[in-house]
């Protein structure tokens, strides 16, 4: 297939938008523009609407524009979704100043397949990935949640990442030794995939053992691993003149911790609500204090309910504001994608058609060519089992 050029792709843009936003009453003809930015680092895409226009620039129209151009770009580019975004543009047109922006990536989503050591080849540092041209800075992101229905992937999703983890302990020179707490409410898949790891400790249920003992253990854990953040951000606070500084100052005694809990609300289900807002609430503080400290939770859930109190939801509010790596799997509707992604309250992103493990992303880490929500499909690990 011959790829188009840039400016090609800028006329059919312009083409098919002046066609789909005019009315009778109303022709936008020539008082839109498109202009790609395929070359600097921050890869983008401008909407520039010139006045006069019958165009009012407005989040409605904003995304009406997004759903136009992502079918129109593709498989050249996939566009990311996010709330309305004007950025201003150099030059002297003063009508071409300023315009909407969208975040905008080479090809298409493309899943990575091999085994642990054929993908995290050419990876260094404390970075992992996602898909091709997709990784991320552990050090750089808070914490993870990866929701999806049953069949989704999302099991093997989280065994996929943690494989990823604990890969660099065999090159220390590159990234702190990374250790793994696992808490399985099932002793599934991911209880049986890592029993005998030396890197990963497990909570497990004991047999017989009642709800209610079992999270009054979780939560003994939960209070550890605040107090281990309080020791370590003791350390930080005597032995560093840097103000911005974390864990990683420490040297070859820095840690990173990973600390995971498998199916969330298995956990609380029909145990006493005083056990439950305990659990929520220690699950509250760690996500607002372990970065600095290198705690990380790697959460999953079949369904991202949040509320403003702890009572009745999967994760508080400002819990859900720290997870800065956002992975939704299988069915997307409505409800559950307005609880992961609340800036995608007005409406979805298409979707890959790439069966378990597909779905949609979200990294908040401070990298602007990761801004928004975009369309993802996870590696697929040869010899490593999962749903």
């Amino acid at each position: 297939m011959n790829q188009p050029t840039d400016e090609k792709l800028e006329r059919i843009c312009e083409q098919a938008l002046a066609m789909c936003l005019s009315t009778s009453d109303n022709q936008v003809g020539s008082s839109i523009q498109v202009k790609l930015d395929s070359q600097s680092k921050v890869r983008g895409l401008w909407v520039f609407i010139k006045s006069p226009s019958p165009l009012v620039p407005s989040e409605e129209l904003y995304r009406q524009i997004y759903a136009i151009l992502y079918y129109c770009l593709l498989p050249a580019y996939t566009l990311s979704s996010s709330q309305m975004i004007i950025r201003t543009f150099p030059g002297d047109d003063f009508s071409l100043t300023r315009g909407f922006w969208f975040m905008l990536h080479p090809g298409i989503p493309t899943r990575l397949v091999g085994t642990v050591d054929q993908i995290m080849a050419d990876v260094e540092g404390m970075n992992i990935p996602l898909e091709k041209n997709l990784t991320i800075n552990t050090s750089k992101v808070a914490h993870i949640f990866i929701a999806g229905n049953t069949g989704s992937g999302k099991t093997y999703a989280v065994l996929t990442l943690i494989r990823f983890l604990l890969f660099m302990n065999s090159k220390r020179e590159y990234c702190p030794l990374r250790r793994v707490s696992i808490i399985d409410p099932k002793k599934s898949t991911i209880a049986r995939t890592f029993k005998t790891s030396k890197d990963v400790e497990l909570l497990l249920p004991q047999a017989g053992e009642r709800a209610e003992d079992f999270i009054l253990r979780v939560n003994t854990k939960l209070q550890q691993v605040l107090d281990d953040i309080s020791n370590i951000q003791d350390k930080l606070y005597e032995q560093s003149p840097d103000p911005d500084c974390d864990y990683r100052i420490l040297g070859k005694d820095a840690v990173e911790n990973f600390l995971v809990i498998d199916e969330l609300e298995s956990i609380t289900a029909g145990v006493k609500r005083t056990l439950v807002n305990e659990f929520q609430s220690l699950l509250t503080k760690i996500a607002l204090t372990g970065r600095e400290a290198g705690w990380h939770l790697l959460l999953s859930s079949q369904v991202a309910s949040v509320g403003n109190g702890v009572t009745g939801a999967t994760l508080s509010s400002s819990a859900r504001a720290q997870m800065t790596l956002r992975i939704q799997l299988g069915r997307l509707d409505r409800s559950n994608i307005v609880q992961l992604f609340p800036e995608l309250r007005d409406g979805g992103i298409p979707l890959p058609l790439g069966g378990k493990g597909s779905g949609i992303v979200s990294i908040n880490d401070g990298e602007m060519d990761h801004f928004g929500v975009s369309p993802i499909l996870m590696p697929t690990i040869l010899n490593l089992e999962g749903d």
